[in-house]
């Protein structure tokens, strides 16, 4: 399912530009158990991710759940942002699912989490949206132009009333504020029908939003928002407009003291939210790799500094070339003092590592560090709808490794430049030299 999007007009479009974000979160555990706080929450500004999530109370180990959920959502997004928008909804997807697996196969359904996370990312015609995922109750709210807006939908009794009866149920301060349906729907607000670990039948609702320069994003988890009608949200972000960080711990901090009140919103529980600020990006380009300048021929002269690979596999730079002998290089380097360490090797030896880089580098990698070593100066790869950034990949080729190029680990790296085929055929090569050591 897919929530209607707030939709800019025409000429804020037509100033679209690249946004990054400005992040903060602030949490506060119950009072009832301060030393144990059951919600949860991410953000990296420079990979646009963020999240919060809140541990089911009523049921087993919600701390647990809740970290579980976001650190296995966490890491996914992490290794896959940069994405377009069509092609993060599956990363949305994907994740939800992962750590619903992983919740479901400890706790068997008796415990959980809910889950409202997501990422910055541009469509191909350089306009900036945002992708929600939302399971469970927390929320998230886009504020525009002075206006707070709820972008996502509570998996209560509340999610199949009408419009009027939200209303009620999200600003009412005493009973002569709902009606006789709208207060039976109050008093079961906890009772949570969607959530991380409930097994197979999981839903993950899908937000797309395009978002422009100041939009803020507000993530809550139901203890600021249940203990906080939405005038009063609103009204808190509108006198804190300074940084992400006064909206977040006004928030809680209200939420804290109304919790204390004894009136009908009054609500003992975890509260926590997450600010997010769209910006202007001043600092980096659009995610298009630009055209890499013609590969140029190595032609070594005396006197050149070169990089090559010593016989123990390291790649080292800073080596000088003293003599030239048809393709014969003799290069030095200083080791202490007046005593130099020399090298004979091949122009063909040290050529990849000396010229501009191209994509073949990586197909034609003999080793683990001359892969790395072409991934980290072609500075990234360019799919067909998406960019792979070079420690992204460089951290998917590490985790490959580790588990002996299982099939699993090998399908999260990219088929761009053959990096798949070159990390398997790598890791078989090692598998192959330790056997026949043994």
């Amino acid at each position: 399912m897919e929530s209607r999007e707030v939709s800019p007009n025409q000429e804020q479009l037509n100033h679209q530009e690249r946004l990054s974000i400005d992040c903060y979160s602030n949490t506060i555990a119950c009072e009832r158990h301060p030393d144990r706080n059951e919600d949860d929450s991410f953000f990296d500004s420079s990979k646009g991710i963020f999240g919060v999530f809140d541990g089911m109370g009523g049921m087993s180990d919600g701390q647990w759940c809740a970290q579980t959920s976001r650190q296995t959502i966490e890491e996914i997004l992490s290794l896959n942002h940069h994405l377009l928008p069509k092609d993060s909804r599956e990363v949305l997807t994907t994740a939800s699912k992962k750590a619903n697996e992983k919740v479901f196969e400890s706790k068997k359904g008796r415990g959980g989490s809910t889950a409202t996370f997501g990422l910055l990312c541009q469509t191909s015609d350089g306009v900036s949206q945002i992708v929600l995922a939302n399971t469970g109750d927390s929320r998230a709210y886009l504020v525009r132009d002075s206006k707070l807006i709820k972008l996502t939908v509570d998996d209560n009794l509340s999610k199949t009333a009408g419009q009027s009866i939200q209303n009620e149920l999200d600003n009412a301060t005493n009973e002569q504020d709902l009606s006789q349906q709208a207060y039976g729907i109050f008093l079961n607000r906890d009772q949570i029908s969607n959530f991380i670990g409930i097994g197979k039948d999981v839903q993950t609702r899908i937000v797309i939003q395009t978002v422009l320069p100041g939009d803020l994003l507000v993530l809550t988890t139901d203890g600021v928002h249940d203990n906080l009608t939405t005038i009063e949200i609103s009204q808190i972000i509108s006198q804190n407009t300074k940084t992400p960080e006064l909206i977040s711990k006004k928030l809680t901090e209200s939420a804290l003291q109304r919790s204390r009140e004894r009136v009908l919103r009054s609500k003992p529980d975890d509260m926590t939210s997450l600010v997010v600020k769209m910006k202007r990006d001043e600092t980096v380009q659009s995610l298009q790799v630009e055209p890499k300048s013609p590969s140029t021929e190595f032609i070594p002269e005396v006197g050149q500094e070169i990089t090559l690979q010593r016989t123990s596999g390291i790649i080292e730079g800073n080596w000088k070339i003293k003599y030239i002998q048809g393709d014969n290089l003799t290069v030095t380097k200083p080791y202490k003092g007046d005593v130099y360490d020399i090298k004979s090797v091949t122009i063909s030896q040290v050529e990849r590592f000396n010229r501009a880089p191209k994509i073949e580098d990586i197909a034609t990698s003999a080793d683990r560090e001359q892969l790395k070593y072409a991934l980290k100066k072609l500075g990234g790869l360019q799919g067909s709808s998406r960019y792979y950034p070079t420690q992204d990949l460089l951290t998917l080729i590490d985790i490959a490794y580790q588990n002996q190029g299982s099939t699993e680990s090998l399908q999260n790296i990219t088929r761009v430049g053959e990096l798949r085929q070159t990390v398997k055929r790598l890791i078989e090569g090692v598998k192959t030299t330790k056997a026949s050591v043994l």
